[in-house]
């Protein structure tokens, strides 16, 4: 009698629809449209898959003049291909000799637009100090929750009415509009998170945020007043010194800390905390004037304890915090020894 061996399916190409949904969201853009080959089901799973993200893929030579025509192309191929939502969309790409057309970029933002994303990331980064201006598109993505632009140059136009569900925001190496806190921040009325680095523009910030409660900023300031932000819980800043017979910042720290009734950590540079240390108008008070019960976490950067002065006033600092669990303290390097 003749033995008949059973057919083995392939596994592969029939895995059940939220394993190969669960695939394609861990590979590369490329590697997942070759998925398409396996099968029918597998082609039918990458039109929709929800993340687009655009960094390296295509193995272009940053030094090749026509890497951002045959970059458009390849993720204008890939749009017109999709089929479905697109929560994600990430566009990275470094070593640009020339800042890419405002234009060519800008349909690309349009045709997200229309397709409801709501993750978007941004990052151009060009040699000789060019930076790609942003296209006002953008302001057309009102489903956007989450928004990280680095190296570019935003510009708010003046029928932009707001992001109403924007959660995260994060802007790195920005060219920012003065007004950036008062008139963009103000129409974000649900942002939560604002991480500001190394951007270019305000330096007096007043921060109107009801629902934010993440903050840190890295750059240059001479003011900050949290003029409505009542459930912030971290605070981060982190200041850049620009020099001799630069104008340094001017902050009343009591009057900050007072304006955070729900702060729990922050991070902040000694010079932030001038007030404590005699020489600027008022003297240097045993304590704030009411204790923050809910501080947790301080981390204190550039601590300078050269005199007697600074010293207590770094101590009664501390001990406007009763319920302080963990404190990190950087000396000055003039210090460290």
């Amino acid at each position: 009698m003749d033995l008949i061996t059973p057919v083995c399916d392939d596994r592969i190409t029939i895995l059940p629809a939220d394993v190969i949904h669960r695939i394609l969201l861990f590979l590369p853009l490329k590697a997942a449209a070759r998925t398409a080959l396996l099968s029918t089901q597998w082609r039918s799973h990458w039109r929709r898959i929800p993340q687009l993200v655009f960094f390296n893929d295509f193995r272009i030579a940053p030094n090749d003049e026509s890497m951002m025509k045959t970059l458009i192309f390849n993720i204008c191929r890939v749009l017109l291909l999709h089929d479905g939502p697109i929560e994600k969309f990430t566009l990275a790409v470094p070593g640009l000799r020339s800042a890419p057309c405002e234009s060519e970029i800008g349909q690309i933002i349009l045709h997200l637009s229309n397709r409801d994303v709501k993750t978007f990331q941004l990052v151009f980064y060009v040699r000789d100090n060019q930076v790609y201006k942003l296209h006002s598109a953008l302001f057309s993505c009102h489903q956007l929750n989450a928004l990280d632009l680095r190296y570019c140059e935003f510009r708010q136009p003046s029928w932009f009415v707001g992001f109403g569900k924007l959660n995260i925001l994060h802007m790195c190496q920005v060219i920012l509009p003065t007004d950036f806190f008062e008139n963009f921040l103000g129409k974000c009325p649900n942002l939560q998170t604002l991480l500001v680095k190394d951007c270019v523009g305000p330096s007096n910030i007043e921060v109107v945020a009801p629902r934010l409660q993440i903050f840190t900023f890295y750059g240059y300031l001479l003011q900050i007043c949290f003029k409505h932000a009542p459930l912030l819980q971290s605070l981060v800043i982190d200041l850049h010194v620009r020099g001799q017979g630069v104008e340094k910042p001017v902050v009343d720290t009591a009057a900050l800390f007072a304006s955070l009734p729900a702060l729990q950590q922050f991070r902040l540079d000694f010079q932030l905390l001038q007030y404590f240390a005699p020489g600027n108008h008022v003297s240097a008070p045993i304590r704030l004037p009411a204790p923050l019960h809910r501080i947790q976490s301080v981390n204190i950067r550039s601590v300078d304890l050269g005199s007697w002065e600074k010293a207590f006033a770094f101590a009664c600092l501390i001990m406007s915090f009763p319920n302080l669990l963990y404190l990190t303290i950087q000396l000055e390097a003039s210090q460290q020894n």
